[in-house]
């Protein structure tokens, strides 16, 4: 596989709690296990296949990772693979609380 990855990623483990609202305005909230992050995006498993390009809204808690608890982010998908009867699915960041990434 190619990687294009400008940032190198950091195994976690943490809770990150996911809002994701589909194409006609219906949100539902779950809480996924992380399993890696970096500067640009982050790496969690899932329950539920996550459309590539959604928007989503996170809010990480992942103690020890220099990051204030429970930071929100916009993010979007930009994978998701069936991976042992759960999802893997990665996004890149968007903004941080109404700021966004340059």
């Amino acid at each position: 596989m190619d990687e294009r990855r400008k940032y190198g990623r950091v195994k976690t483990e943490g809770k990150v709690t996911v809002n994701v609202t589909d194409l006609l305005g219906n949100a539902e909230m779950a809480e996924v296990s992380a399993i890696d992050i970096s500067p640009a995006g982050i790496a969690f498993i899932c329950d539920k296949d996550m459309p590539h390009g959604a928007p989503i809204k996170l809010t990480l808690n992942l103690p020890g990772l220099y990051v204030e608890k429970d930071v929100p982010v916009v993010a979007k998908i930009v994978h998701s693979q069936k991976m042992e009867g759960k999802f893997k699915v990665g996004c890149c960041y968007v903004s941080k609380e109404g700021r966004k990434n340059t």
